[in-house]
């Protein structure tokens, strides 16, 4: 079939169309200055055509197109066209506009169609923005996003789904076989169509968080929680998009402390203890025991009863434990004894500790073995006692004997340096009868009271050497130190011999001083013995290693006693034995 011939359209109405055309319409030469425009450029840009005619295309144009737009000019005048290029032109109020051109070319002009394409570019920035702020979301997430298609494929991933799933081409990647080693919450294995994105993308409902253990690559089971969101289109399941949260660390620290609830349950049920839940108000809420025989009641009557119901005897007590408990936030405990099934008392003691908000934990222990053990203790010890008392009070019967056997010597010798002798002895007995006889006296017969003994001692003394008792001022300081009885005796004997030394050399006849007896406790366990008084001095050349039968004596004491003497020559003499305190065995070293 021929075509018609049809005759081309008059100039006039390529001219209408021309004129009315909704695209902007430009004829430029080849220098690229406009020659004809449509009145479409008043429309969309503002500018007149006749003020653009002999204007630059390129002045239009925003700076950074001009590069890329020039380009795609001199394309056109190359090869005549058609050619595509798009930039941003200048508007007439000086804001830009995005064109699409498509334009032909002859030898001296060149013929484009201009398309204002602004808003489909906003559209595309709008979307460019949307997607870098939804890849930065999803970088930053901590939880692992896959997004698949309808098939199972993945189509993107975040970082941290790579981190989560290590690698495993088919959690990464897809589509889902059998190849995978896949265990559920309870162990059970899994297979394709058990997994949380098949099931979404199957059902077209979405999938709650689903625990699913798999084998990494090193061997090690990982633990992760997923949950399924089918994408819907239409009415049809295009994809799946799956939050996956890694939470083998949970998974395990769940394991750690199931097994030590295991363990605490096993030890319990080992205690021979009775464990009872109360609330505030002395309720039993419940309780635990190895052996319901240890009950002093039926199971029956203690839960949901209250302590003042079941055992109104202990109501007191448990309730003021309670209470202090729950108060101060510390464990509180009493004693209390009960008759048991047989009528016969055993004894218990009850320890409450804290264990919810206004609840405790009421632990029981029956330690009637225990008390009738303390109780055989107490009788024991009361016997030692008894005991020491009485060693104490024959030893000391006898010393005595010998210090009267000495004083009868001494009164029948006709020497006086012998009977100074003999006194001395005699006063040597005396310090130590004296340790014995405060030993008997005292509460605790292991325990001399070093204040009443060195005061006593001393004022003996200074009865009997001071030519004038009444001149001497003594003074007298005793911290609390405890000795056993193999220190005492050398202690008191080295006390004697400084202050009978002091009373018989420091005051001239008919003179008087004060004499300073002081002991103390020094930091770092050991103890000070200090005698001073403010007479006359030492001679010249005395010293501790070259005195007579008394400082000889102290000398061997201070050894015995594992210590140290110092002299000094101050406003008198002063004498310090410094040594380390041995309680002996139970015994507690100092006291505050």
């Amino acid at each position: 079939m021929s075509t018609p011939d049809i005759a081309p359209l008059p100039a006039e109405v390529r001219s209408r169309f021309f004129q009315m055309a909704g695209d902007l319409l430009a004829v430029w030469d080849a220098e690229g200055r406009f020659r004809d425009l449509n009145p479409a450029w008043e429309t969309r840009l503002g500018h007149r055509p006749g003020a653009l005619l002999g204007t630059l295309l390129l002045d239009l144009v925003h700076p950074e197109d001009r590069g890329a737009l020039g380009a795609g000019l001199a394309v056109l005048a190359d090869t005549g066209g058609p050619a595509e290029f798009e930039g941003r032109f200048r508007a007439a109020d000086g804001s830009h506009r995005w064109l699409l051109w498509t334009a032909t070319a002859r030898p001296d002009l060149a013929y484009g169609v201009a398309r204002d394409i602004t808003e489909r570019k906003e559209m595309e920035r709008r979307l460019q923005a949307s997607e870098a702020q939804y890849r930065s979301t999803l970088a930053a997430l901590e939880e692992g996003v896959v997004l698949r298609d309808g098939e199972g494929h993945v189509l993107s991933r975040n970082a941290a789904a790579e981190r989560i799933l290590g690698g495993e081409p088919w959690l990464l990647e897809g589509p889902f076989d059998g190849s995978m080693d896949v265990i559920g919450e309870d162990g059970t294995p899994l297979g394709p169509g058990d997994l949380p994105p098949l099931k979404a993308l199957r059902t077209g409902l979405p999938v709650s968080g689903t625990v699913l253990g798999f084998l990494r690559r090193e061997g090690q089971r990982a633990w992760i929680q997923v949950a399924a969101q089918p994408l819907l289109a239409e009415g049809t399941v295009r994809g799946v998009v799956c939050s996956i949260a890694d939470v083998t660390a949970q998974r395990a620290a769940l394991e750690a402390l199931h097994h030590s609830e295991r363990e605490l349950r096993s030890i319990l049920d080992t205690l021979p203890d009775l464990i009872f839940h109360l609330d505030a108000r002395g309720t039993f809420l419940g309780f635990r025991t190895s052996n319901q025989e240890q009950l002093s009641r039926p199971v029956e009557t203690f839960l949901g009863r209250t302590v003042a119901q079941v055992l109104p005897e202990l109501a007191e007590p448990t309730l003021a434990a309670i209470r202090a408990c729950l108060q101060e936030g510390q464990p509180q405990s009493f004693r209390y004894a009960l008759p048991d099934a047989a009528g016969l008392e055993r004894h218990y003691e009850a320890r409450i500790i804290p264990h919810r908000a206004d609840e405790v934990l009421a632990i029981v222990r029956d330690i009637s073995d225990f008390k009738r053990h303390e109780e055989a203790i107490q009788v024991a010890l009361r016997e030692k006692e008894v005991l020491l008392k009485e060693i104490h009070h024959r030893v000391k019967n006898n010393l005595q004997v010998v210090s009267s056997l000495l004083r009868l010597q001494a009164g029948s010798h006709p020497d006086p340096a012998v009977q100074a002798a003999l006194q001395e002895a005699q006063e040597r007995i005396q310090a130590i009868a004296l340790i014995h006889q405060k030993l008997k006296h005292a509460p605790d017969p292991t325990r001399l009271d070093l204040a009443t003994y060195v005061e006593t001692l001393a004022e003996r003394l200074v009865r009997s050497y001071a030519s004038t008792p009444t001149l001497v001022d003594l003074q007298i300081r005793v911290d609390p130190i405890r000795l056993g009885p193999d220190e005492a005796v050398p202690l008191g004997l080295v006390l004697n011999e400084l202050v009978s030394n002091a009373l018989q050399h420091a005051f001239p006849s008919g003179e008087g001083g004060s004499l300073e007896i002081d002991l103390e406790r020094l930091p770092g366990g050991q103890a000070l013995l200090r005698v001073a008084d403010s007479g006359v001095g030492l001679p010249d050349g005395t010293d501790l290693d070259r005195g007579g039968l008394g400082f000889q004596l102290v000398r061997a004491l201070a050894d015995q006693l594992g210590g140290t003497l110092e002299l000094e020559r101050r406003r008198g003499v002063a004498i310090r034995l410094t040594f380390s305190p041995r309680p002996g065995p139970g015994a507690v070293p100092h006291e505050s």
